[in-house]
């Protein structure tokens, strides 16, 4: 920021217009609104290139936020220290039509802001929408506020542009490579500075690699999941408590959108026709060490308990046991009579969530004969998990029996408690 007034004192300006804009437009933020919009202020202030990336549930406030902070610094910039001030409003579509909230929220703000900002005198100025701004602010000094829509598409084509701020909505959904090498380029000025907010909600399937690992490590405010939102609008609880009911609390639609948590286990590692070509014809060695992966349904799901044998640097699945249709109690029972039958050392057990009840049933059940281990999938874990069983898969050092045939998955009804395995011959 070029500029004589000290970055502390400037700070405490733009707060103050960030405070008589909230009044007049009757919208005051919330704590983790004013925490995050403070944080982007310092940046922009501190100039140079900065990112701020942020995780908040779905319909907390997140475009508000952004939209207020947004005006306040252009105002601050143009009206206070005379210069020209540019924003970026960056969407991963093509039509900009998901931005139109966006741009509707800054037209409906500037509309109602008009009669305080003609007394500060700075006056609105509409843009074609097209290569020049959606919007434009002047100031009596000259000095411009100009906002831009920009679309982040592969096919969009968007070069030439600055922006000492870009707010990047929906990154989640953004193309990683036109981010990188289009998007992030676009700074203004000889300094090339540029604040840019990576501002989104985890997806059903991670399309944005750099995204998800810029909000691994995140923290309150910058990452808020529904149970902190509810705390600070009661009706914000409302919805949360609605779309819960709706959705189901331990669905993954549910768990990313309103529990800000990612799950990868959407993303394919391989597709069924390449599974089919991973069956060997393999006798099973019992004096071979045997792990076991258990697998515990939620919701419709079955529990599947997965049985493998180490033979040299090579992992084979010998055989599995599905369950459906039957209690967690009956299921452990199941388990553990076949992880006794199948002399298994080792059993890996789902404990993400509620899951870790198996975890004790199979640790009291089994305790004799082998260890059970429980294990939380987080995205981190099932990270490093994709990338393990993708080298694996990669070297031909994991498959399974052919007299495990993939075709004899079949749903194990209350009645049948052993392992299936089904003869070589029936391939």
């Amino acid at each position: 920021m070029s500029q004589k007034i000290p970055a502390k004192k400037a700070l405490l300006e733009v707060i103050a217009i960030r405070r008589m804009l909230g009044s007049h437009l009757n919208l005051p933020l919330v704590e983790p609104q004013l925490l995050v919009s403070t944080k982007i202020c310092e940046a922009v202030i501190a100039g140079g290139s900065r990112e701020v990336p942020l995780l908040w549930c779905r319909r907390f406030g997140k475009t508000e936020m952004l939209v207020q902070t947004a005006i306040t610094l252009g105002i601050y910039w143009i009206h206070r220290l005379h210069q020209n001030f540019s924003v970026g409003l960056v969407n991963p579509t093509r039509n900009e039509q998901s931005i139109m909230v966006t741009k509707q929220r800054l037209q409906e703000h500037l509309a109602k802001l008009e009669p305080w900002l003609m007394t500060l005198g700075v006056t609105k100025v509409l843009g074609d929408g097209r290569k020049t701004p959606e919007y434009i602010l002047r100031d009596s000094s000259g000095a411009e506020f100009q906002i831009r829509a920009i679309s982040a598409n592969p096919s969009a084509h968007e070069k030439g542009a600055g922006f000492q701020l870009m707010l990047l909505e929906q990154v989640e959904e953004m193309d990683e490579e036109t981010m990188k090498t289009i998007i992030f380029p676009m700074a203004a000025g000889k300094d090339l500075a540029s604040t840019q907010i990576l501002a989104g909600t985890p997806s059903l399937q991670v399309l944005n690699d750099y995204f998800r690992e810029r909000t691994q490590q995140l923290r309150y405010p910058f990452i808020v999941d529904c149970k902190t939102a509810g705390k600070f609008r009661p009706s914000y609880q409302a919805l949360v408590d609605a779309e819960q009911r709706r959705l189901g609390e331990e669905s993954d639609e549910f768990r990313t959108q309103y529990g800000c948590e990612w799950i990868q286990l959407r993303n394919k590692l391989i597709e069924r026709e390449q599974l089919l070509l991973l069956q060997k014809d393999y006798t099973p060695d019992p004096t071979k060490e045997r792990f076991a992966g258990t697998d515990t349904a939620k919701q419709v799901d079955s529990t599947v308990c997965t049985v493998l044998e180490r033979a040299g640097e090579h992992l084979i699945i010998i055989a599995w046991l599905e369950l459906e249709d039957v209690d967690y109690e009956e299921q452990a029972d199941r388990i553990a009579a076949s992880l006794k039958k199948w002399d298994v050392t080792l059993n890996i057990v789902d404990a993400t969530g509620t899951q870790d009840m198996m975890v004790d049933m199979l640790t009291a059940r089994c305790r004799r004969f082998l260890e059970t281990e429980g294990f939380k999938f987080t995205a981190e874990s099932n990270d490093t998990l994709y990338k393990q069983y993708e080298r694996e898969l990669r070297r031909s050092r994991l498959w399974f029996a052919a007299n495990a045939d993939p075709n004899s998955l079949r749903k194990t009804k209350k009645g049948i408690g052993d392992v299936e395995t089904v003869s070589s011959n029936s391939t």
